[in-house]
C-alpha cells in the first residue's frame, strides 16, 4: 500500500526508519487514512 497524503507518507517513512515492519506500517497508515476520511464525512453531516 502506498500512502496517499503527504502527511501519511511522512509518517510511513518515519515508522519504516524506526524499524517497524512494512506490513504493520501499511495497516497503521490505512487505519489512519480511514479515520481521516470518516472524520471528513462526519463534518459534512453535522
Amino acid at each position: 500500500m502506498k500512502p496517499r497524503t503527504e502527511l501519511s507518507m511522512q509518517l510511513y517513512d518515519m515508522l519504516i526508519e524506526r524499524g517497524y515492519h512494512e506490513e504493520l506500517c501499511d495497516a497503521f497508515i490505512k487505519k489512519k487514512e480511514m479515520e481521516q476520511a470518516q472524520a471528513k464525512i462526519n463534518e459534512i453531516y453535522e
